[in-house]
């Protein structure tokens, strides 16, 4: 809970030399299936706060790890 928003977050990592860069790891189908969990954890505790989806971006480096977080990476959507 942040300011009676209630955060769901994705936490990814990937080494420096990955392909791809942690948060493109959260496809949309992996968007999906954060949305219907904290749904269905919203419904089951009966909450009324709005929710707001953020990824965490670990990158291992040789040095130690980067770590960005980034708010609102996505937003549920209807379909």
């Amino acid at each position: 809970m942040k300011d009676n928003v209630i955060v769901f977050v994705e936490v990814k990592t990937r080494h420096k030399n990955s392909p791809e860069r942690p948060q493109d790891a959260v496809t949309r189908k992996k968007q999906r299936l954060i949305i219907k969990a904290a749904d269905a954890y919203i419904t089951f505790f009966d909450l009324n706060f709005e929710a707001r989806f953020d990824i965490i971006s670990v990158i291992v480096t040789n040095k130690g790890t980067e770590i960005e977080h980034i708010d609102d990476a996505f937003i549920p959507l209807l379909k």
